[in-house]
């Protein structure tokens, strides 16, 4: 069964700090849905004010994807707003459930102050290299905690279909 599941995990150490911004990610349909191969995959992005924001993916494979902010974007600066279509749709970006299958990470880091460079450049390709960024990241979101958040969500998928529902036979 290709099962997406999921989860808002906003670390709680945020959650109090005055100030803070308040950052969620779901998807379109929502929470504990059923996605096969191929299908896409719509995020919804919500800021209670604007805010610059790094959107990181981690496939089952490990590997981690910056989906946000890319070249030919503004630092990764979003507007304020509930449930945004994100990425923006005018980035022509699609995210398509594709192998591997397994758990999968996505998290939504935002801040009211731009990111350093360091944290906004292509993401490397070495796994060991990918995880020591996703640490530095966290930890400067950790820094600046008064107005700064993170929320993620888990992913599960498979690329078989959904079993039917038992109540339709």
């Amino acid at each position: 069964m290709l099962l997406l599941a999921l989860g808002m995990h906003a670390n709680p150490a945020y959650c109090d700090q005055p100030g803070a911004i308040e950052v969620s990610i779901t998807t379109s349909l929502g929470d504990d849905q059923s996605f096969r191969a191929g299908d896409e995959l719509s995020l919804l992005l919500s800021l209670d004010r604007d805010a610059f924001v790094i959107l990181l993916y981690q496939d089952a494979a490990g590997e981690l994807v910056q989906i946000f902010p890319g070249a030919d974007t503004d630092g990764g600066r979003v507007t304020a707003g509930d449930f945004q279509p994100f990425p923006p749709r005018n980035l022509g970006l699609r995210l398509v459930v594709a192998a591997p299958f397994g758990q999968e990470r996505l998290w939504a880091f935002a801040s009211e102050t731009p990111f350093p460079a360091e944290l906004l450049k292509p993401l490397p390709r070495e796994k060991t290299a990918q995880r020591a960024r996703l640490d530095r990241l966290r930890q400067w979101i950790d820094e600046h905690r008064a107005t700064s958040a993170v929320d993620s969500l888990t992913l599960r998928t498979s690329h078989q279909a959904p079993d039917p529902d038992p109540g339709l036979q």
